[in-house]
């Protein structure tokens, strides 16, 4: 794997972490609305009970404690860029599914801890993915820093995002909220799709030709694009090393004669 070029330059010279960057800023915003109308859209529109809004809750933290572990397993072997992409749209449908079932009639408690849940999930394999893919994107030295540079944007969001919910729920109905969740999702998408660096592979694990042909194969594969002429210096190798093969075991390895003299 070719990791891109490292030799000079801060993180945010990368194209690649620029995007990492921002698609990683719009998914912390598109939670952190989404946090806030959970809550407020089960005890302020549906009248939810205080065990309802606590399941809710955990709903949307127990995927980090119930997949944590096997979901960093399977990441490692998927390729990163399409897991960013694709769990962000997923959380980008259930979000938006809140606001279409609010406007329909049909909003209840039950499909909130549904699309709660399924945004912890996609949480969790999206911040998987985005660390595992950090590396082949800024390069091994400089990971450390990348890595704090994200982490310093989502306590950030994690500050400012509560507030502008907050403001933005005063103008509309927090069902409402969910559309934005589901434009950052979006956005958050677009940015990933974005990302131009080779992907990450496990150690260990070959080219998927490699594991379904046999070894022998790819001797022969190789041996028949070879140049004439390295298949003739080929040939006379392996024709000197039949001969000597055949050669006795004396005159493959004559005897000094000091060696001769004193026997």
């Amino acid at each position: 794997m070719v990791v891109q070029d490292e030799s000079t330059g801060a993180v945010h010279r990368n194209t690649g972490f620029r995007w990492l960057w921002a698609s990683n800023a719009l998914q912390e915003t598109g939670r952190q609305f989404a946090t806030l109308a959970l809550s407020v859209t089960a005890v302020a529109v549906l009248g939810a009970e205080a065990w309802q809004v606590g399941v809710i809750s955990a709903l949307g933290l127990s995927a980090y404690l119930v997949i944590g572990l096997p979901a960093g397993v399977w990441v490692d072997r998927w390729s990163k860029r399409p897991v960013l992409v694709c769990t962000e749209l997923i959380r980008a449908v259930a979000a938006a599914s809140v606001a279409v079932a609010y406007i329909a009639g049909w909003l209840s408690v039950w499909q909130l801890m549904v699309v709660a849940a399924i945004i912890s999930v996609t949480s969790v394999f999206s911040d998987t993915a985005q660390t595992a893919f950090t590396p082949a994107i800024v390069g091994p030295s400089r990971v450390s820093k990348a890595t704090a540079r994200i982490q310093s944007t989502d306590t950030s969001m994690q500050v400012v995002g509560p507030a502008l919910a907050a403001a933005v729920l005063t103008r509309l109905t927090a069902p409402l909220l969910y559309v934005f969740t589901s434009v950052t999702g979006i956005l958050t998408a677009v940015a990933a799709s974005l990302i131009r660096a080779p992907e990450p592979r496990e150690k260990g694990v070959a080219d998927r030709g490699d594991r379904v042909r046999p070894a022998a194969c790819r001797s022969s594969d190789h041996a028949r694009h070879e140049r004439p002429h390295q298949r003739r210096r080929r040939r006379l190798r392996n024709a000197d090393r039949s001969r000597l093969a055949r050669r006795p075991r004396d005159d493959r390895y004559p005897r000094s004669a000091s060696f001769a003299g004193k026997r």
